[in-house]
């Protein structure tokens, strides 16, 4: 029963398409590698080049090819704004602004033999940044969120009504028993039956959702690698993937065309917090085939989570001469996610002009997968199957060296992990400045990303989806040291 009102709760609490499986598995498999401002610069092309603390998390070789100690750390600021479009009404203007650490990191060099190199590394990399603000409003002729109140309460007697959901709102009279006769000598219902009706006879109202969501994805990594005749450089990385995920949703619905109950206005809102850690393993080579011209290979293991989720609801509903409010209890669920392993192939080219890098990522987003101590998750796990897909992520870069300054750009696009090409669009392109000095370093990079996709407000069976579309904008500064053997 615990697990059964956990899912139906967030089935609706997803405001999507999908129930949670799809929502964790897309949430915590997707990552853009934030990294140094070097590696953002180039949209974080970086599985064969190396020298970069970014690495740790693309390509674990690329840390062979240090030859002194390293240190760095970088900071970020960015904004996202977001714009909606709901059945012909768009909202704009919502920004959120953010501070963060991205990326730090250490590698230290053994290169006492000029033909082997032993080097390991500490570095830290921000995947995921979840800070967003979204609003979604318009006038829904079709359908109520009542209506789906109504539809899952059916055949369930009052007692048993999910106490996330349906249950708060029978008690805010937003559904009510067929017949609510009382029985004046137990004060209670006497047709407690199963069957319910609305508190409005015809669709259409006004609708708006109010979604804020933060936290990351942040992943630690401990790498050894090692460089043999400057030419062939391997690395293995030991991922520790730490996530902090918050969301509050805020969902409003009035000026109903038709309410028989002078209804004038309700709301429904919801928490949600996940955490949580995984680990994971990377194995990567880089081979130097030219003086110029060198491939990269990474494999990177699925990373296998233990997480907890904890969620309440409340609903809040206005009538004409009367009010209601209902709170859930609060909820407690501790599940496993296993998200999808991923291939990268890397190339690039470099003279004392030009660096040029491409990074291709192969993710089978169908991979993924749900458990717990209860149950298989069959269901979910086979929903995750049929309904997510393979993706490629592309990711080009280039350098210029220009008087001792380095002149960077980049644009990465990402793959559509859904069967349905239409439901989402992600891609960013960037910039970025470097310096080096002898023993220090400093690099500054301006990445612009874009995501578009399709959202249910609720149950895609009863209402047309909303589009949102949000535009980030992340300033990055790393600076780092070298210290000679």
């Amino acid at each position: 029963m615990k697990k059964y009102f956990f899912l139906i709760f967030l089935i609706f609490f997803s405001f999507s398409l999908f129930s949670q499986s799809f929502e964790d598995a897309l949430r915590y498999s997707r990552n853009y590698s934030f990294g140094t401002a070097r590696s953002l610069g180039m949209s974080g092309a970086f599985g064969a080049l190396g020298a970069d603390m970014s690495c740790g998390s693309i390509n674990p070789a690329g840390l062979a090819i240090f030859n002194s100690q390293n240190y760095n750390f970088s900071i970020l600021y960015g904004t996202v704004y977001s714009e909606s479009d709901y059945y012909g009404s768009v909202d704009k203007d919502s920004y959120k602004h953010y501070l963060n650490l991205p990326n730090f990191g250490l590698v230290f060099s053994d290169n006492t033999d000029k033909d082997k190199r032993l080097n390991i590394g500490i570095t830290y990399n921000k995947l995921m940044d979840f800070a967003s603000t979204d609003l979604v409003s318009g006038f829904n002729s079709q359908s109520s969120l009542i209506d789906v109140f109504q539809d899952y309460a059916s055949g369930s007697l009052i007692n048993d009504l999910n106490p996330f959901y349906e249950s708060l709102a029978f008690w805010t009279d937003l559904i009510d028993l067929s017949d609510n006769t009382i029985d004046t000598n137990t004060n209670y219902y006497m047709y407690d039956n199963g069957s319910y009706s609305s508190s409005i006879s015809n669709p259409g109202s006004s609708q708006a959702l109010n979604r804020e969501t933060s936290g990351s994805l942040n992943e630690l990594v401990f790498s050894v690698s090692n460089s043999y005749l400057d030419r062939f450089y391997f690395g293995l990385g030991l991922g520790i993937s730490i996530i902090d995920y918050k969301q509050y949703d805020s969902y409003f619905e009035g000026g109903f065309s038709d309410s028989l109950s002078s209804l004038n206005n309700f709301s429904f809102n919801s928490d949600l917090h996940t955490s949580g850690a995984g680990f994971n393993f990377k194995l990567g080579s880089i081979i130097r085939l030219t003086d110029n011209f060198k491939l990269g290979f990474s494999y990177h293991s699925k990373t296998y989570y233990d997480l907890e989720d904890i969620w309440e609801t409340r609903i809040n509903s206005n009538f004409d001469n009367i009010s209601y409010s209902d709170y859930s209890p609060l909820g407690y669920y501790d599940y496993k996610l296993r998200t999808p392993a991923k291939l990268i192939i890397s190339s690039s080219f470099v003279n004392k002009f030009v660096v040029l890098s491409c990074d291709i990522e192969s993710i089978n987003y169908s991979k993924s997968s749900l458990h717990d101590s209860y149950d298989s998750f069959d269901y979910e796990n086979d929903s995750i199957s049929n309904y997510l897909s393979s993706a490629l992520n592309t990711k080009i870069g280039i350098e210029f060296n220009v008087k001792g300054f380095k002149v960077r750009g980049g644009f990465a696009s990402y793959g559509n992990p859904y069967n349905d090409l239409s439901m989402i669009e992600n891609y960013n392109y960037s910039f970025g400045l470097g310096f080096n000095s002898k023993f220090r370093y400093f690099d500054i990079a301006f990445v612009n990303r874009f995501t578009s996709q399709d959202v249910y407000l609720y149950n895609s069976n009863y209402t047309s989806p909303a589009n949102i579309s949000r535009n980030s904008q992340d300033f990055i500064f790393t600076l780092g040291w070298r210290i000679p053997n």
